[in-house]
């Protein structure tokens, strides 16, 4: 069973995928969404705020691709931060009990 941060992270990449597939990389290009799913409006909703997803003045949308760019290189830093910290309170945590025993 996938966790909600694996569902949410799958609809932000389809959402993502949407826009790239259908060329709306543009203002110019940019199309009529309208997400089926609870989870696609969230991730709408949320890469909206981030500014990856924009909206014309017609109501389209439309994806920033460099902005799209840096939330992805954001992203992946903060996991990569996450997991680094969570290694070393593991590896601090191993010495400690290591160095208690004695």
């Amino acid at each position: 069973m996938a966790t909600i941060a694996e569902i949410a992270q799958r609809a932000r990449s389809e959402v993502v995928a949407h826009f790239l597939n259908a060329g709306a990389a543009s203002p110019e290009n940019a199309l009529t969404y309208q997400p089926q799913r609870h989870a696609e409006r969230r991730a709408l909703a949320y890469l909206m705020s981030k500014g990856v997803v924009r909206l014309t003045q017609e109501g389209r949308h439309w994806i920033d691709a460099d902005a799209a760019a840096a939330w992805k290189r954001d992203t992946t830093t903060r996991v990569a931060l996450v997991a680094g910290g969570t290694l070393a309170a593991v590896a601090g945590l191993v010495l400690w009990r290591r160095y208690r025993n004695r």
